[in-house]
């Protein structure tokens, strides 16, 4: 992994560490807060389902043997697995109201939108038809981004 990699998996670290960190110690956010952490988790397990062990990694290089996925849940956005840490950490964050919370979910989605950003580039010198991939699917949400 390169230099660039490596910070954006501390700086993705970081942030879920202070997303989750219950520093208010008084859990007072919406169900829907609650919610959102449930779909994101399932998301994620729906997009690992559709994956391949060995495909993925915490860091954005392609491994050597990474096949194109384009099926299941990579048929609407390109990036399940971030969307759905996304989601879990939006709704934790919600969920405990606290500035150190919001604080990380920034922190995530900054690495996040970063390590796709570099992934996708990779992507695109490995596999062809990447770009035909990417110009008819979504980046993080279906139908609009």
């Amino acid at each position: 992994p390169r230099p660039l990699s490596h910070g954006l998996v501390f700086l993705q670290l970081t942030g879920v560490v202070l997303s989750c960190l219950p520093v208010g110690l008084i859990n007072r956010g919406p169900l829907l807060a609650l919610i959102l952490c449930a779909l994101g988790t399932l998301g994620g397990i729906y997009a690992l389902l559709h994956n391949r062990i060995g495909n993925f990694g915490v860091y954005p290089e392609p491994r050597p043997r990474t096949t194109l996925v384009t099926t299941g849940p990579y048929r609407w956005i390109r990036h399940p697995m971030y969307a759905s840490l996304l989601l879990m950490m939006a709704g934790i964050a919600l969920y405990n109201l606290h500035p150190v919370n919001a604080l990380g979910l920034f922190l995530v989605g900054i690495a996040v939108a970063g390590k796709a950003s570099l992934e996708e580039r990779m992507l695109g010198e490995r596999f062809p038809e990447y770009a035909a991939y990417a110009a008819r699917t979504r980046r993080f949400v279906p139908f609009l981004y």
